[in-house]
């Protein structure tokens, strides 16, 4: 995407972020106003902030990124990791990766953190009650780096799979945008990897697992 488009489209994504606080200030303000126009209000701060994230996801695939380099896998995922661990424990859950795989990859860290970034999250948000787990893996057959995101959580039906990766589908009503999983598709493929999802009929505890391959980088060690 050219500098000056970029530079736009960055400055009405900050525009539409300013109105989400102007609509809290007008219903703070207006002590007279309907419980009904108050819960319109709400509804478009809903919107917005949906909106604001299908525009900051799209944003995130499109940006011209650095190509070259290599980035070391481990690492980034006990970054990603480490920002999930808490919010697991919210929902009665943990995280669990154990790995001493040194693996490089040529994809940029910025990429690989938010196809990671991605996936993680929506691993948590499908936990439910107590003891859920969301177990990271990293393995390699010498050519290949996997990846492997599995939980325990309510699993994907059947129906759904299909779909699971086209834009605007989502199944999460108040707070899904449906952009997630396709920018993290585009950007796998983008940097020669592969992605596929498998629910259902796995050993006990997991209901969902994601794969992620990429070849390994030349010279890794």
């Amino acid at each position: 995407m050219p500098p000056r488009a970029s530079y736009t489209h960055s400055g009405d994504l900050g525009e539409l972020h300013s109105f989400i606080p102007c609509a809290r200030i007008l219903a703070s303000l207006d002590t007279a106003m309907s419980a009904e126009a108050r819960a319109y209000l709400a509804d478009a701060e809903r919107e917005l902030h949906r909106l604001a994230n299908i525009a900051r996801h799209t944003l995130t695939f499109a940006r011209t990124r650095p190509t070259g380099g290599l980035t070391e896998v481990g690492s980034i995922i006990e970054s990603v990791m480490a920002m999930f661990q808490a919010r697991c424990n919210s929902r009665g859950g943990r995280v669990h990766y154990a790995s001493t795989l040194n693996m490089k990859v040529d994809v940029p860290p910025d990429e690989l953190r938010q196809i990671l970034t991605n996936l993680l999250s929506n691993a948590c948000d499908a936990l439910v009650g107590g003891e859920g787990l969301v177990d990271v893996t990293l393995a390699s057959d010498g050519e290949t780096v996997v990846v492997m995101i599995r939980d325990s959580g309510v699993g994907i039906p059947t129906e759904n799979l299909e779909r699971i990766f086209d834009p605007f589908f989502t199944t999460k009503d108040d707070v899904g945008t449906g952009i997630g999983l396709w920018v993290t598709k585009e950007l796998v493929e983008k940097n020669g990897g592969s992605i596929t999802v498998v629910a259902g009929n796995q050993a006990t505890p997991f209901s969902t697992c994601f794969r992620v391959e990429f070849p390994v980088a030349r010279n890794s060690v």
